[in-house]
């Protein structure tokens, strides 16, 4: 997150990659790529690991997992779920591919 505005129910965030393995083996963050403008309402969901959060509990610096609703006309897109940290964010992908895998076994 690079800023917040909890009253207007904003914030801009940048685009980064996972980390990567540099040509010495230690791992690193490639830059950011990417800038956006996202939009929180009263039903977006923000947790840290299984906590719900509010928005004020966002700040700068954040990583975050967001889950983003598509852009319809007249209706600009909103986060529907923030996951804060990298510790919500791989448990929220672990549950996906969990919940995956058990409904291609059926």
């Amino acid at each position: 997150i690079e800023s917040i505005e909890p009253a207007a129910g904003r914030m801009q965030v940048s685009w980064q990659l996972p980390e990567v393995k540099n040509y010495n083996g230690d791992m690193e963050r490639p830059p950011s790529f990417a800038r956006s403008l996202l939009i929180l309402t009263d039903t977006t969901k923000i947790w840290r690991m299984d906590k719900a959060l509010k928005i004020t509990d966002l700040k700068r610096g954040d990583l975050i997992l967001v889950n983003v609703s598509a852009e319809l006309p007249g209706k600009p897109s909103r986060c529907t779920e923030v996951w804060v940290g990298s510790e919500s964010a791989k448990a929220a992908t672990d549950a996906q591919a969990a919940k995956h895998k058990a409904r291609s076994k059926r």
